[in-house]
């Protein structure tokens, strides 16, 4: 049986080399996303068998988790296992019986894990999407900045001009004057 640090690394190891690489960005956050939900759901209610189970034909399953690289592994590596059930497929956890504690418990514990995980991936995401944002915002602050100073400059020299251009017609008045 995996160590709590090599099935740490292995969770590690689907989420970002998987989950995150080979999918399109959006893809990845919604698949983790769901994930978390999923686990977080089993976590709280840990004996409810309808958090436990996901059906095949569950489209927000299988257009988050199902079609994304990496998110059946996931559930594979955490302990769900295909299964029919009232003739649908469907992806089950099945929980160590009653009498089992430590079991239920090692179960438990490998769920917080990659609970933890799942959050931790969701959190990075969150504040590189915050960081771009600020980013992004600077630079539209800059760009009005230069923006300004452009027109600053411009309406500067139309000043200057306007100014030169009356000394001109003042000089050349006072020329034709003499």
């Amino acid at each position: 049986m995996a160590t709590d640090k090599e099935f740490r690394k292995s969770l590690h190891d689907i989420i970002i080399k998987q989950i995150s690489r080979n999918n399109r960005p959006e893809d990845a956050y919604k698949c983790v996303d769901t994930l978390s939900k999923i686990v977080g759901n089993i976590i709280k209610f840990p004996h409810d068998e309808t958090k436990r189970r996901l059906k095949e034909s569950n489209k927000i399953v299988k257009s988050t988790v199902r079609e994304v690289d990496g998110g059946v592994e996931f559930l594979i590596k955490i302990g769900f296992k295909a299964k029919v059930v009232d003739f649908q497929k469907s992806f089950i956890l099945e929980m160590p019986r009653n009498n089992d504690t430590s079991q239920l418990l090692k179960q438990l514990e490998n769920l917080e894990i990659a609970h933890e995980l799942l959050e931790d991936f969701l959190q990075k995401i969150k504040e590189r999407s915050e960081l771009k944002e600020r980013a992004r915002v600077r630079e539209k602050i800059a760009e009005e900045s230069r923006r300004k100073i452009a027109l600053n400059k411009i309406e500067e020299d139309r000043e200057r001009r306007a100014v030169e251009d009356e000394r001109l017609k003042q000089s050349r008045k006072d020329i034709e004057g003499f």
